[in-house]
């Protein structure tokens, strides 16, 4: 059921997906797609998170080359909690996930974060 509702958030176009990367970032930071010294020494304060999403089409070992890949086995139970952690991380209206709404283009599939990003 898990899986099931977060296919229907995730964005169409993911034909040939073989492996989705998810990661957290500075909102600000990532829909400014700029990366000047003003904007990253300010992705450094707490701020409003965005969800980041990397599509993959080839296996992670050709895409990203085999020296930086790490095979976790993960039980089912344990992907499920992963799942759950990502869905209730997502800031959500009636339609589904928000976009971050400081850009108006923002970077290919990100979202807002319920989270605070601060760097720990």
């Amino acid at each position: 059921m898990m899986a099931q509702r977060a296919r229907t958030l995730l964005p169409c176009g993911l034909d040939g997906a073989t492996v989705l990367c998810f990661g957290f970032g500075e909102q600000q930071y990532a829909v400014a797609r700029r990366p000047d010294p003003l904007t990253m020494i300010a992705a450094l304060m707490p701020s409003e998170a965005t969800v980041l999403m990397t599509v993959l089409r080839a296996p992670a070992e050709v895409a990203v080359g085999v020296q930086n890949v790490v095979d976790v086995r993960v039980h089912d139970a344990e992907l499920a909690s992963v799942q759950r952690y990502l869905l209730a991380s997502l800031e959500m209206d009636a339609a589904g996930p928000t976009l971050p709404q400081a850009s108006k283009k923002p970077a290919p599939h990100a979202w807002r974060s319920r989270l605070t990003w601060e760097l720990a």
